[in-house]
Order: structure tokens, then sequence, then C-alpha cells
């Protein structure tokens, strides 16, 4: 899978930056940035299920209460 990334040339002067101090290639440090991203949104989605999940047992227990 590709992934394209615009930026202009200010954004483009602060990745080339970071990845300098952390002792990497562009793309290398692109790579992991975008692969912490999907694993912060995986992390997100999981909670939201967890919480849906929750709400809906709270529903069936006060609906089987009444």
């Amino acid at each position: 899978m590709a992934i394209t990334l615009s930026l202009d040339e200010a954004e483009t002067a602060e990745v080339r930056e970071a990845a300098r101090r952390a002792g990497k290639s562009m793309q290398a440090f692109a790579r992991e940035a975008v692969l912490a991203a999907a694993r912060d949104h995986e992390r997100w989605r999981a909670a939201i299920v967890a919480e849906i999940l929750s709400e809906n047992a709270e529903a069936l227990d006060r609906l089987a209460q009444s």
C-alpha cells in the first residue's frame, strides 16, 4: 500500500529536521509516524467499541430489571 503526503516547504523542512535528529531517513521517519498513527487509531477504535458494548450491557440490565 502506498501513501502519498503533500507537504509544503516548511513542513518538509520540519520533517527533514525531525528525521535528522532521530538519525533516520525521511522515508523511515514518515513510515514510523504513519504506523504510530495507525496504532493510535486502533486503540481509539477499540475504546469506542468497548464503551458501546458496556452501554449496551447496561441498557439490557435495565430492561431485564424492569
